[in-house]
């Protein structure tokens, strides 16, 4: 190494000093052109994945207090418009359960749970709805209105 810097004038020493150090930099460049393609990728899939994800959990959130807002409402107020809402926001959670499963594979597990889940939601208060309106929903409909339309006719 000795022999070649000592062959070598000053200008061409100066020149190979610069010419490593545009290495050195073009190296550095090109780590951080890496690195910052890295970082975007990152973000782009936390984007695309996870706030997607994060956006149908909520949503599905929203619809199942809905839904159980509305079981409230029918077991309090014994209206079928009720029972129809529970469905219909039932009806909104599978559609972004499906949206779910489709974003990734972990999400697609999730969403098999989510289903079973709201299948058995679902048999349990078509079970609880059909049990009020066969004793009835008001006092003239179902065992109810019988028992109160036989008893009218036993004063009669």
């Amino acid at each position: 190494m000795d022999k070649l810097s000592s062959k070598l004038r000053i200008g061409e020493k100066i020149g190979v000093g610069f010419a490593l150090v545009g290495l050195l930099l073009a190296g550095v460049i090109w780590h951080y052109h890496q690195t910052l393609r890295s970082v975007v990728e990152d973000y782009q899939q936390l984007q695309r994945v996870f706030e997607v994800r994060k956006s149908l959990a909520v949503g599905i959130e929203i619809d199942m207090a809905a839904a159980r807002d509305a079981e409230k409402s029918f077991l309090l107020l014994r209206q079928e418009r009720f029972a129809a809402d529970v469905d219909r926001h039932l009806q909104a959670m599978r559609e972004k359960v499906r949206a779910l499963a489709a974003v990734d594979q972990p999400s697609q597990q999730t969403a098999e749970q989510l289903q079973a889940l709201m299948a058995t939601y679902q048999e349990r208060f078509a079970a609880v709805a059909e049990a009020w309106r066969a004793m009835g929903l008001d006092e003239n409909s179902g065992i109810q209105g019988a028992f109160r339309e036989k008893i009218h006719r036993l004063h009669e």
